[in-house]
């Protein structure tokens, strides 16, 4: 009788997560129906979309035409094929387009919250405490990643597909992973591979998807310390994420010939490393700034200059 009562409570810990999990995503889903009245508009769209008639056919020269610098010379060919998909759909209607994006970023919502739970649901079990508040942990936690301001442009701009395409894949190897490292098996391992190579394929900035599996290895999975008599474990670890840094280079070198051929490299005489590394730091310090108070925003905003921050 108490081993039926314990999976009985387990069935219902499980609706109610699976419940605040399509919750956050329903809510956020909500929150985006009016960007599904949004047209096109003539900033990248027309590159991308309108203008691209490689998008128009899936057909043999269109895969052939991924493996080279796609739009604005960039390589993501993933990206550029959920448009071809969206084209034989919906046409140039654009409520297909920005209804893909808002589906997806729904979607990253509910993956959000199942992440929460499993980061709250660590800390919780570390500090010995009751697992009351983790539902709440994940909703928050999702909600915030859902309705944040700072996602707008990449959800009601059809351009920025790359983006909540991206994170898509992005959420899903991280999914992927933590069921590798409950139950190691090779087919998970390839598994949480393919969607990482599909997030690369989405955009670059996946890159530092390896860096972030060890930080979850480190904590809260602690699947490793920083002990000496540990060292074991942390050269497994890393050995482990040898396929994931070897594809973030390769999709790195791809990605600085794909904007060499669009001009898109400048050398060092043109901006000189200091202007660089200003950049980096204000962008750095600009984002955190924003997500912590999301007002002023804009489509566009100016460099700094070289010497504002290393003057």
């Amino acid at each position: 009788m108490s081993q039926f009562t314990t999976v009985a409570r387990g069935a219902g810990k499980t609706r109610r997560y699976l419940t605040g999990a399509f919750l956050s995503a329903f809510i956020t889903l909500l929150a985006y129906v009016p960007a599904l009245k949004n047209g096109f508009v003539n900033w990248d769209d027309d590159e991308y979309i309108i203008d691209n008639f490689v998008i128009r056919s899936l057909d043999l020269n269109f895969f052939k035409s991924l493996l080279g610098p796609d739009v604005l010379s960039n390589w993501n060919p993933v990206t550029i094929i959920s448009y071809a998909f969206d084209y034989s759909l919906w046409g140039l209607d654009p409520f297909g387009y920005h209804l893909t994006n808002v589906v997806l970023h729904a979607l990253n919502t509910y993956l959000v919250f199942i992440l929460g739970l499993v980061e709250r649901g660590s800390m919780a079990r570390e500090a010995g405490e009751p697992n009351t508040n983790i539902y709440w942990a994940g909703l928050t936690v999702a909600l915030l990643f859902g309705l944040h301001p700072l996602h707008v442009e990449s959800v009601a701009w059809v351009s920025e597909r790359k983006d909540v395409l991206c994170a898509f894949f992005y959420l899903l190897t991280v999914v992927c992973y933590l069921r590798y490292t409950s139950s190691p098996t090779l087919k998970r391992y390839l598994a949480t591979i393919l969607f990482f190579i599909l997030a690369l394929m989405s955009k670059p900035m996946a890159v530092t998807l390896p860096a972030a599996l060890l930080i979850l290895d480190f904590y809260p999975l602690k699947r490793f310390s920083l002990e000496w008599k540990d060292t074991g474990r942390l050269k497994r670890a890393v050995l482990e994420k040898v396929p994931f840094f070897a594809l973030s280079v390769l999709l790195a070198l791809v990605t600085i010939w794909a904007q060499s051929k669009g001009l898109a490299v400048k050398s060092f005489g043109t901006y000189p490393m200091i202007a660089r590394l200003s950049v980096a730091v204000s962008a750095y310090i600009f984002y955190v700034y924003k997500m912590i108070l999301p007002a002023h925003l804009a489509p566009l905003y100016q460099l700094p200059p070289a010497s504002e921050l290393f003057g």
